[in-house]
């Protein structure tokens, strides 16, 4: 009937004309760059059932739009929300919510009343807790709160008995409520990138649970209730500080994929070879001296990877390991294999490279789907002549400088045992010391060159919040550093930092605006002598233009400043200052900020920049000769403010451009004898002034 129905509907167009409404169900804004939710969305609020608004930079929600009383899922990730309304919580037939990579810091408590909520994904924001309202959504049954600020989960949170899969990943979750033991259905539990240092015992409970992840913790053994889990699959305990392993996971009877990894793991349980079911099982990055006798039990292996340990030989049971498509032992202190590798017959990836090989056994031909081998960095001295019935090898690497992944090979007789062997000038294999090159077989190569021209090469600096002062240092050139990219965990540490910074910028701003409003405190005296300042010698005076090009800058922060004598050719300057006045200077202009004046200013676009300027202490001293500014000469009085103002900035110029603009010293010292002092702290047009100025200190 449905069929007929709609059919009925595509024949008959012209529903409008009857009076009938169009019926919309679901509508995709994915992808639309909208920085709001559209208004025509609400026409068809009565019938909308799924809304997708992914990707989209979104801010907030309107009201109108938790009035959808039919919407069944609603996908909002990738946004730019802060909050979720109180108002979701009038989506009673809500059953899907996305708002994953957005910016929510919590959920509604009366969240609790989306009854139907069956799944929910809220990765990536920087949820720090969940409400206990949230425990009430009893019919969840997916819920994803990947990377995330979680530090505990709620009391009460066993009550939600139907969850099937809770990923938890990359939080600083460090236990579990006691009352999660009731979650008997979950199926997928992710634990990894968390602060946990033991398995929690709730775990036992979860006699349905099939995948468990708890990587990237700090978990120093596995305990033996794990085997209770009857039906677990899959088991990633690796990146932790693993030492030991109970026997008792040997009761995982279903397990099939075992993560060890990256653990400090001496030795494997000898009751590793019942897990009769395991297709993977990766044991690298350890401190393995050897591997039990039991392992040849692990008759359905498809995987093994035990490079990077300290094995010395393997064990003859492996060649029960029939099944057996890829075996890595890499990096390790093998000095022989056992021929019974030869029954190895499904083998296609072999990795024995960086051990102490001297021979291999006649056996491994009999590999008959062997592709890739891998025998570099051993001491071979020739290879076994069986390998020449190894027809789908497809790259053999005896070196780490091999260009080809197949080299002809030669066959002779060995002088000691008298057998045919297979030979070319990759052999003898030399062991690898850092004094001892690569042995290459490309002419072409030269490590020496290509190493002194790797160091001479740039490199890339990106921007992040460390070592900002060897970043604001001028680089040289061709030798730019690269800083290390920052990771999820470091980003974490980042935001509560980049959040004290924002504080911080804010509170200097508000001490920066109240700064400039207070009034100089009546005791803030300034005794300054004449100051003379001899011109270069010259034939004329030359006059300052005021259509010359200058920048202006003044450093962001001004030190205490003592009793001082600041010399000036070919006369000296003797500045007093009072203490208390050093005490209250406050800062004026951020060094960032740049006054361009344009290339030709009226004098009355004069007296706005200098009504722009920050206002000056009058302090009684001689009134100093005037130099003209401009063609149309003012009074003595206004053009000796605008002289001072000059020199005032001038000053600070040389400071905060010839020195750290963090750093003013505590002497005072102006050269205007010459050109060179501005030709090096300025770019425009150098000029020689013969003036005597006064000295103001800055409010």
């Amino acid at each position: 009937m449905t069929t007929k129905r709609s059919l009925f509907v595509r024949l008959v167009p012209c529903r409008c004309l009857r009076g009938e409404e169009e019926t919309v169900t679901t509508l995709d804004y994915s992808h639309c760059s909208l920085e709001q939710v559209p208004k025509e969305i609400f026409t068809f609020e009565k019938t909308l059932e799924e809304l997708y608004l992914d990707a989209n930079q979104i801010e907030e929600l309107p009201k109108q739009l938790f009035n959808c009383q039919s919407l069944h899922k609603l996908s909002l990730p990738d946004n730019d929300l802060t909050t979720l309304p109180a108002s979701i919580a009038n989506l009673i037939n809500l059953r899907e919510l996305d708002v994953s990579k957005n910016g929510i810091q919590e959920f509604p408590e009366n969240i609790k009343n989306c009854k139907v909520l069956t799944v929910v994904e809220a990765s990536v924001n920087p949820i720090s807790k969940l409400p206990d309202g949230f425990s009430q959504l009893l019919n969840l049954t997916q819920l994803y709160l990947n990377d995330a600020f979680l530090e505990f989960l709620p009391a009460n949170f066993g009550r939600l008995t139907k969850l099937q899969i809770l990923e938890l990943r990359e939080n600083q979750l460090k236990m579990l409520p006691k009352t999660m033991n009731r979650l008997t259905q979950l199926e997928r539990l992710d634990l990894g990138s968390n602060e946990f240092t033991e398995v929690p015992e709730v775990l036992e409970q979860l006699s349905g649970l099939k995948e468990f992840w708890m990587d990237g913790n700090r978990l120093t053994f596995i305990p033996g209730f794990i085997g209770s889990l009857k039906q677990l699959t899959y088991l990633d305990v690796s990146k932790n500080n693993i030492e030991m392993i109970e026997e008792g996971i040997s009761a995982c009877e279903n397990l099939q994929d075992l993560l060890l990894s990256s653990n400090s793991l001496q030795q494997l349980p000898e009751t590793i070879g019942s897990l009769k079911n395991v297709t993977t099982l990766k044991i690298d990055e350890n401190q393995l001296m050897y591997l039990p006798d039991s392992i040849g039990g692990l008759v359905s292996i498809e995987e093994l990877d035990c490079s990077f340990n300290e094995v010395e030989a393997l064990p003859s049971s492996v060649g029960q390991l029939t099944n057996i498509r890829t075996f890595a032992a890499d990096h390790n202190y093998l000095q022989q294999l056992p021929p019974e590798i030869g029954s190895w017959k499904n083998i296609t990836v072999l990795f024995l490279h960086s051990n102490k090989l001297e021979t291999l056994p006649e056996e491994m031909g009999d590999m008959q789907k062997l592709k890739v081998i891998n025998l570099s960095d051993n001491r071979l001295k020739n290879l076994p002549f069986s390998f020449t019935k190894l027809q789908q090898l497809t790259a053999m690497w005896l070196s780490d400088n091999q260009s080809k992944p197949l080299i002809p090979l030669q066959k002779e007789t060995d002088s000691e045992t008298q057998k045919m062997v297979l030979t070319n000038y990759m052999f003898p294999q030399q062991p690898r010391t850092e004094d001892v090159m690569f042995i290459s077989d490309n002419e072409s190569f030269n490590p020496s060159l290509w190493e002194e021209q790797r160091k001479q090469r740039a490199q890339v600096a990106f921007d992040c919040d460390e070592d900002k002062d060897e970043r604001e240092a001028p680089p040289r050139e061709g030798n730019l550093k690269r800083y290390p990219t920052p990771y999820p965990d470091e980003l974490k540490n980042m935001v509560k930092t980049v959040q004290t910074i924002v504080h911080r910028l804010k509170d200097e701003e508000t001490c920066e605006d109240s700064g400039k409003e207070l009034k100089p405190h009546e005791d803030q005296q300034v005794v300054n002598n004449d100051v003379g300042v001899k011109t270069s010698e010259s034939t004329t005076p030359v006059r300052i233009k005021a259509d010359e090009r200058e920048k202006y800058m003044i450093g962001n922060s001004l030190q205490k400043t003592s009793e001082s004598e600041a010399e000036i050719s070919p006369g000296s300057l003797p500045v007093t200052t009072n203490m208390k006045a050093s005490e209250n200077l406050k800062h004026i202009v951020n060094h960032d900020d740049v006054f361009e004046e344009s290339e030709e200013l009226s004098s009355d676009e004069e007296m706005k920049m200098a009504e722009m300027r920050p206002p000056l202490i009058e302090s009684s001293i001689n009134q100093p000769k005037v130099v003209a500014l401009s063609n149309n000469k003012k009074d003595d009085t206004k053009d000796t403010d605008s002289l001072s103002d000059e020199v005032t900035h001038n000053s600070n110029q040389n400071n905060s451009n010839c020195s750290s603009p963090s750093r003013m010293s505590d002497s005072v010292s102006l050269n205007t004898d010459s050109s060179q002092d501005t030709s090096l702290c300025s770019p425009v047009k150098q000029t020689h002034i013969g003036i005597n100025s006064k000295i103001r200190v800055l409010g």
